[in-house]
């Protein structure tokens, strides 16, 4: 299985990923950066209540360049007034 890497920028560099993980296709590796991105935001909102949404998670294999990125605005929908007043996480 290939392993993928999942880099994060968060606007003040680069956290490269030490380890990865095997994974079995890019599809798992979505998979993996979704739940990756929605992790941090998490963090985010506990830790200082702020989301940048410019803050992704760069795929990639392990001596290769990127393969794609995953911007934390892409990692969820957002709405202006959701009908019944709750923020919704929708999943990927």
């Amino acid at each position: 299985m290939p392993r993928y890497f999942f880099d994060l920028c968060n606007g003040d560099g680069w956290l490269p990923d030490p380890e990865g993980l095997e994974l079995a296709d890019e599809a798992d590796a979505r998979a993996e950066a979704l739940t990756i991105a929605r992790s941090l935001m998490a963090s985010e909102i506990r830790e200082v209540a702020v989301i940048n949404l410019a803050h992704f998670v760069r795929v990639r294999f392990a001596e290769s360049s990127e393969l794609w990125r995953l911007h934390y605005r892409d990692a969820v929908q957002f709405h202006d007034t959701p009908p019944d007043g709750l923020i919704h996480i929708i999943p990927g």
